[in-house]
């Protein structure tokens, strides 16, 4: 089944607020870059060592966030491709609509108290509602008519994270000057939840929805068939190795700044802007 044959205006209507949707969502994960340091303290963490299969492990206030940060990951690369097929199988508004509602959750579970395991709680609930860019892409796909106009659309999906990159960090540091970490969980809150309202009240499906997809609970299975898949593969690895060096860069770097160049946490959205 291929997408919705709508009127130009509905099309418009729906990658502006696509668009709209992306450029909340990055900033709303920028804004948190900074904040990354001072969760040491909010979440009153200090060294933690234990015994784990007979090895003894210490782990740092700065790795134990890290965790939170990977946890995040592990979950979203999983959950991603269900939401996907979801998004197939029913069309694109519901699923991305679930996705947002659990990035929004998750902000409200970091307010809930300082305590470590919310935060991680958190992250998984965030992982586990992980499609929002994949499914975004999705809906580019669906209104692109002509291989020009889908180069058009990508080229534009990737300005915005730049300068959702460059937005996020710097609105996080100026909040923990002028505030304080809790204001940073409220703004990206309200950010996810007024993407929320605007694809409930404006946006049009761009997807025909698809009974005959199966929703398959083998999550091993996409990614061993995709990549053995020779003609795909060599990509595929590419943009796995493009990610984990651009996730381990977002996880690791905010905390070497502070920690090895005593640069302040609240200052660090400065340096990561203008990277």
């Amino acid at each position: 089944m291929g997408p919705f044959l709508y009127h130009d205006e509905h099309m418009k209507s729906s990658r502006l607020i696509i668009f709209g949707v992306l450029i909340l969502d990055v900033i709303s994960i920028g804004i948190m870059i900074p904040a990354f340091d001072a969760m040491r303290t909010f979440y009153h963490l200090s060294d933690w060592t234990g015994n784990i299969l007979g090895h003894t492990i210490t782990m740092t206030p700065g790795t134990m966030i890290s965790l939170g940060i990977a946890i995040y990951s592990l979950c979203a690369f999983f959950s991603a491709p269900i939401l996907g097929r979801l998004s197939d199988k029913y069309g694109r508004k519901y699923p991305l609509i679930i996705c947002v509602i659990g990035t929004c959750l998750s902000y409200l579970l970091l307010l809930v108290t300082q305590n470590y395991w919310w935060y991680m709680i958190s992250r998984i609930v965030n992982g586990l509602t992980g499609g929002n860019i994949s499914i975004i892409q999705a809906v580019l796909a669906d209104i692109s008519k002509t291989p020009e106009e889908r180069n058009k659309n990508f080229g534009l999906l990737g300005a915005i994270f730049g300068i959702g990159f460059i937005i996020g960090p710097l609105l996080g540091t100026v909040f923990m000057k002028l505030a304080n970490i809790e204001t940073i969980f409220i703004f990206g809150a309200v950010f996810s939840a007024l993407e929320v309202i605007a694809i409930a009240i404006q946006y049009r499906e761009t997807h025909t929805p698809d009974k005959t997809v199966k929703i398959s609970l083998n999550l091993a299975a996409p990614f061993i068939r995709y990549f053995s898949m020779k003609p795909i593969a060599r990509y595929l690895w590419s943009y796995l190795i493009l990610n984990t060096g651009i996730f381990l860069f977002q996880a690791v770097m905010t905390l070497a700044i502070s920690q090895y160049f005593g640069v302040p946490g609240e200052d660090i959205g400065y340096y990561l802007a203008v990277q």
